[in-house]
């Protein structure tokens, strides 16, 4: 009995001291980006004259009609060169061609291209098309996901100085016609530990592929892009490409929005559990930290407290108070900096912690994932068609 409630106030402190610690250096960076960001952009410290000139090209597949999808690839966040990819045949190929004809009316070089997306992954299999076509001239690579919105971001301030690749940590916009979904969803992505901006703080090497800058050599050196067209989380897969080469990862202290709608509460989990499939297959070892970290308070307050009535004293009551009080301020922190003032701190994360933990059950259940109407069978970090695959 002892041992139980010593592992289980060991574990309510630690995930309580990991929330602070995250909480604190979000809004530390939150702080220094406001100072650095005032005033018009200035060219960044890394670059070189080539850089400062416009050597940026930015890449953003597109796969799919999406509300408000034209106006968002209007802006391109400062870049003069604009690469869509987009199929044929698909849906988002008339909001592409709008974009492409009033960017250049603008005097902006943008370019559609109309890509095979040969391979399971699709985004994967489009974005190295794209840098086919890219000259080399461009040293710099920006690609954004068509659902985000790039107004008030500097592209140009992405790729930090000594990085090999920068990530954006990316939140999502609400609307009054957002879903319960939608709202779950913005939920975990601005109130949880899964929230980009806070866990940007304890594992910034996790490259995360809404919004990245990379180097074109450092991209090259690892394979490009077709050399994780076969990966459920390709950049994930980049990632840890880039790092085992010896190169350096970074998150960016800006904070991208994307505008995604109509979702529901099944669909948020489900695309939440193929994220953590992706944990699974390529970072087993940080399986664990989901109950421990991502959703402990579920598991701890009803056991603490049930404890305490056998356990008398304010130790176990103690240590759940604590947890409870970390995990509100770390939601109140990752609201405060996702700038989702809608989103009510205790039910936000209450309703994070259950979507995580459902996420966490079907991630472990099962390996069939569908993705983008395919039915997809990840092992070992590849994708394979699932009609395709015998069964045992």
């Amino acid at each position: 009995m002892k041992a139980v409630v010593f592992l289980l106030v060991a574990w309510a402190l630690v995930a309580s001291a990991a929330y602070v610690i995250a909480a604190v250096r979000a809004l530390r960076r939150r702080r220094g980006a406001g100072s650095s960001s005032a005033g018009p952009p200035e060219p960044e410290p890394w670059a070189s004259a080539g850089d400062a000139a416009g050597e940026l090209a930015l890449l953003r597949p597109c796969a799919g009609s999406e509300p408000g999808l034209r106006e968002r690839l209007l802006e391109t966040g400062g870049a003069t060169s604009v690469w869509f990819a987009v199929g044929a045949g698909d849906p988002a190929r008339s909001a592409v061609d709008d974009a492409q004809r009033i960017l250049r009316a603008r005097g902006i070089h943008a370019r559609a291209v109309y890509t095979h997306g040969r391979g399971l992954n699709h985004k994967a299999a489009q974005l190295a098309e794209v840098v086919d076509v890219v000259p080399p001239s461009f040293r710099t690579l920006v690609c954004a996901d068509s659902d985000v919105n790039l107004t008030g971001l500097r592209l140009g301030a992405i790729l930090e100085r000594g990085a090999a690749a920068s990530w954006v940590p990316t939140v999502e916009e609400l609307s009054p016609c957002s879903t319960t979904g939608d709202r779950a969803s913005a939920a975990v992505l601005a109130m949880s530990f899964h929230a980009f901006p806070l866990l940007a703080e304890v594992d910034p090497g996790a490259l995360v592929g809404k919004v990245f800058a990379i180097r074109r050599e450092a991209l090259e050196d690892v394979g490009g892009f077709a050399g994780v067209a076969a990966r459920l989380g390709e950049d994930m897969e980049l990632g840890r490409r880039l790092r085992h080469s010896g190169a350096r990862v970074s998150a960016s202290p800006q904070v991208a929005r994307a505008d995604v709608r109509g979702r529901s509460l099944a669909e948020v989990v489900l695309r939440f559990a193929r994220w953590i499939a992706v944990v699974r297959a390529q970072r087993p070892a940080l399986l664990p930290t989901y109950p421990l970290f991502f959703f402990p308070a579920l598991l701890l307050v009803p056991s603490l407290l049930a404890l305490s009535a056998a356990w008398p004293g304010l130790v176990l009551p103690s240590a759940a108070a604590i947890l409870v009080g970390t995990r509100l301020f770390l939601a109140w922190t990752g609201r405060r900096v996702a700038g989702a003032s809608s989103l009510r701190i205790a039910r936000g994360a209450l309703v994070a912690d259950l979507v995580l933990a459902l996420a966490f059950a079907r991630a472990l259940l099962t390996r069939e994932h569908s993705w983008r109407g395919r039915s997809l069978l990840l092992r070992a970090g590849h994708l394979a068609d699932a009609a395709a695959v015998e069964r045992p």
